[in-house]
């Protein structure tokens, strides 16, 4: 290597560190886990995720009588810190808390399993409650029939349509034929400079799905009816300097968005499910599965057929004007 290369190369691997340093500092500092983090936004992210625990446990088949308790008690305390730093009890986030503290409350009631200390403790709550028709929480029932009609109609409609599936039809099989189809859309994807780093794994052995199905996050309750997870990765190898440290992630993302989309499109249900292990749990699984070191596992998406009938999480998005900020 020539003089003028190996000092180019050297400050190039200076600019990465320097960026991934930046980015760790970045991150320490505005997690909502740190003590610091009490803006609104954080603690609209925590109350979020708390009620989606919720949900997610009553949207699967078989809800257990007396589940998420601890869970609900977070959630209490959440309600509790948002009341104390003054932030609006009208938003969406802490009505949709209070619905679905209310949706628990009747499962619980309906199984009859007494919650009675959490429904004394839920009162404290109720006199901010605006019964907003706007603001759901929970989960609720759907069809099969219904979602593919959808899909053959106007985009918007299409997109609705689609929901993160926990129940699926065990007794019938997603073929690798179904899911080239879907693929084959999914590789239209936008990608940095055309490079389609994007790869989907996917495997036919029940053995290696049972293995995936016990590795990856977000699937209690639900993993036994799981058919098959697909395993998107993005290889490393296609991008380079430090500006680029984080385009793995988005060239990943992408893909596997379009293909949730093209996977209801061709009628097959899904969950996405986040890849929330350490790096050295990570590149086991990866060595496990002959994926190459140069790839990172963005997410898994675990599909199977749909049942006729099931339920499906509420998942309350925010408001309009929290999304799409206009200024002049």
């Amino acid at each position: 290597m020539k003089l003028k290369d190996f000092l180019r190369c050297i400050k190039r691997n200076c600019l990465i560190r320097r960026e991934f340093k930046h980015e760790c500092n970045e991150y320490i500092k505005y997690n909502y886990n740190n003590p610091n983090q009490k803006s609104f936004n954080s603690y609209q992210a925590k109350i979020y995720r708390q009620i989606h625990v919720i949900e997610k446990a009553l949207s699967i088949s078989n809800t257990r009588k007396g589940f998420g308790i601890a869970r609900v008690h977070e959630l209490f305390a959440m309600m509790d810190q948002y009341l104390v730093l003054g932030f609006d009890t009208e938003e969406y986030v802490f009505q949709a808390a209070i619905e679905a503290l209310n949706k628990y409350i009747e499962f619980q009631h309906s199984v009859d399993y007494d919650v009675s200390d959490i429904e004394k403790r839920a009162e404290k709550y109720l006199h901010f409650y605006k019964h907003n028709e706007n603001v759901d929480a929970g989960a609720k029932e759907t069809d099969y029939i219904s979602i593919k009609k959808a899909t053959g109609e106007s985009f918007d409609r299409f997109v609705f349509s689609r929901h993160s599936v926990r129940q699926f039809d065990t007794s019938k099989k997603v073929t690798v034929e179904d899911i080239e189809k879907a693929v084959a859309l999914a590789k239209k994807s936008p990608s940095a400079c055309n490079r389609q780093a994007s790869k989907v794994y996917v495997f036919d052995s029940k053995e290696t799905n049972d293995y995936i199905g016990n590795y990856v996050k977000g699937n209690t309750g639900f993993k036994e009816e799981v058919d098959k997870y697909l395993v998107i990765t993005a290889d490393r190898a296609c991008f380079y300097d430090a500006m680029e440290i984080n385009q793995e992630y988005v060239d990943g993302a992408i893909f596997g968005t379009v293909l949730t989309y093209a996977l209801h499109y061709y009628g097959i249900a899904s969950c996405i499910l986040q890849n929330g292990q350490d790096y050295k749990t990570s590149n086991a699984l990866k060595e496990k599965l002959a994926i190459p070191a140069s790839e990172r596992i963005i997410f898994f998406i675990a599909i199977g057929a749909y049942k006729d009938k099931f339920k499906i999480a509420v998942s309350q998005r925010k408001c309009m004007n929290e999304v799409l900020i206009v200024r002049k």
